[in-house]
């Protein structure tokens, strides 16, 4: 998938099924972003919040932005998975691409709730996302079906190789959001969303977290993701 760096197994249904069928996954989610939504007015008014490690010194007057991912953060992918259970196949990026072009993602509960409500206190809505920029008109089709805030003049859909330094790694994509908006909120399902993780090693992904363990559920917020990510490639690595 646009996050994913390792095949899905096809010893992981149960994970699958967790995330398309339980009733715990939709309240993890609903909690997450009613969360997020509680810390939004407190950032919205305090000048010197951002959730943004890039954000440079004299941020505190910039208009106000909130930074999502989208797979699995905003967008609910989890027929594709199923699909690939179905089919008895490993993804690969012909079929993720084909499956983003139906423009059939449905939204993760409390997403549009929580995004409409950002946009109507006047906050930028900035979709990081490394989905490939050969589909982003795709992508843009199918936030525009669900009704999801799209700033008509201005790019706030940032993807994979839009530019020649957008790589998976989100970082320069945060920099520049982060030179005209005071960030004061960051939703995803990956490390990465958050921060620049130091390797693919799970001692070292655990490490970043602890070390900003006073972001979390306070400006960052984290979706859960049994699917992929790069939680797959640092436990595939083993260290």
């Amino acid at each position: 998938m646009a996050c994913s760096n390792a095949p899905i197994s096809m010893h992981r249904r149960n994970e699958t099924l967790w995330a398309s069928e339980s009733a715990e996954y939709t309240a993890v989610a609903l909690q997450t972003y009613e969360s997020a939504r509680k810390k939004l007015a407190v950032a919205i008014d305090d000048p010197s919040w951002t959730a943004c490690m890039e954000q440079a010194p004299g941020f505190e007057g910039l208009p106000p932005a909130v930074i999502v991912d989208l797979d699995e953060t905003v967008l609910d992918n989890r027929p594709f998975q199923l699909r690939l259970i179905r089919d008895n196949t490993a993804f690969d990026e012909s079929h993720w691409n084909e499956w983003v072009r139906e423009g059939r993602s449905d939204p993760i509960p409390g997403a549009i709730e929580f995004l409409i409500d950002a946009h109507r206190r006047g906050v930028e809505i900035f979709y990081v996302t490394n989905r490939s920029h050969e589909v982003e008109t795709a992508t843009r089709k199918n936030l525009a079906m669900l009704g999801l805030p799209l700033d008509p003049e201005r790019d706030t859909v940032l993807t994979k190789h839009e530019q020649p330094d957008w790589t998976r790694d989100k970082t320069s994509r945060r920099q520049l959001i982060a030179a005209s908006y005071r960030v004061l909120l960051i939703l995803g399902d990956d490390l990465d969303d958050f921060v620049r993780s130091a390797s693919e090693s799970r001692a070292s992904r655990h490490a970043t977290v602890i070390s900003h363990r006073e972001m979390w559920g306070e400006k960052w917020f984290v979706l859960p993701n049994t699917l992929y990510g790069g939680w797959v490639a640092a436990t595939l690595n083993g260290s």
